[in-house]
């Protein structure tokens, strides 16, 4: 019972980071936002920018979860904070690190969506379509590619879809190209 009231306050705290986080971000106080996004990372997730950046999502559940099953609905919530730290970024004029947020945010929201049968509302999957779009053509790697096809086609997103279809074809084409160069 003292665990469940815990992972109800956590959700709770949550949510009203990210409320918080995208009032921040509609003011463009991103100087605000990236504080409390070190929070919200640090105190209610239990890890720092550089774990996030730096290790595996597997590496990273492992700590934030303790050993214990990931829940999806978490590593979703996560997915959205590295999304919103990325507009963030970008915010601050800084397109380098908002690219790395966003190729953060959709591994785990294919962690989530792949690895652990979370089923994103379609308000969350039109927020991570500017995402997307922002990384597309060459900002993904090709099973990203496919993961997202496969979760924005199964979401009736077809426009969507098929961009990701056409980045994936040309990325691959162009790799088979180059192996047939080669040899």
């Amino acid at each position: 019972m003292y665990e469940e009231d815990q992972v109800k306050r956590l959700i709770q705290l949550l949510a009203k980071a990210i409320v918080r986080l995208l009032r921040l971000l509609n003011d463009k106080d991103y100087g605000t936002a990236r504080t409390e996004l070190h929070y919200v990372l640090n105190e209610l997730f239990g890890v720092s920018e550089s774990m996030i950046l730096g290790l595996s999502e597997e590496d990273v559940l492992d700590l934030i979860f303790k050993g214990a099953a990931a829940d999806p609905e978490r590593v979703a919530v996560l997915a959205d904070v590295l999304r919103i730290a990325g507009e963030t970024a970008a915010g601050e004029g800084n397109p380098d690190q908002a690219v790395q947020w966003y190729q953060a945010s959709l591994r785990y929201l294919v962690t989530a969506t792949d690895k652990m049968g979370f089923r994103p509302s379609s308000e969350t999957l039109r927020s991570f379509e500017s995402v997307a779009g922002a990384l597309l053509p060459g900002g993904m790697s090709a099973d990203l590619l496919a993961s997202l096809y496969a979760l924005y086609r199964g979401a009736g997103n077809h426009a969507l879809a098929s961009e990701l279809i056409v980045a994936f074809t040309e990325m691959t084409h162009h790799e088979a190209t180059g192996v047939e160069e080669a040899r």
